[in-house]
């Protein structure tokens, strides 16, 4: 699985640790296949020294970036599919922000 840019970049965002902490993590975790508790015990060089609650903050980002732009492309599909979808409409679902605004 490739790590998606731009959600590295929302993990980042919000868990405030740097760019390249959460693509180090990410990449133990996802293509690497680690577990939280050997990332942190193993592979503090390769974090940075973060522990197992901002990995585990890290990686619920990550994962919540990517529920969000997958059910945002099903939604705009299935607009899309009713023929219902307006320029403005489909200007704010790009704009939601998280899954609760989105699916309101």
């Amino acid at each position: 699985m490739a790590i998606d840019s731009l959600g590295v970049k929302h993990a980042a965002l919000e868990t405030e640790i740097s760019l390249n902490q959460c693509l180090s993590v990410l990449t133990l975790i996802f293509d690497e296949d680690c577990t939280i508790p050997f990332v942190t015990r193993y592979r503090k060089e390769r974090t940075g020294g973060l522990d197992e609650v901002q990995i585990r903050d890290i990686k619920d980002a990550y994962e919540e970036y990517l529920e969000t732009e997958k059910r945002r492309s099903y939604i705009l599909e299935a607009i899309k599919k009713l023929e219902k979808l307006t320029p403005e409409l489909e200007k704010k679902i790009k704009a939601a922000p998280n899954l609760t605004v989105l699916e309101d």
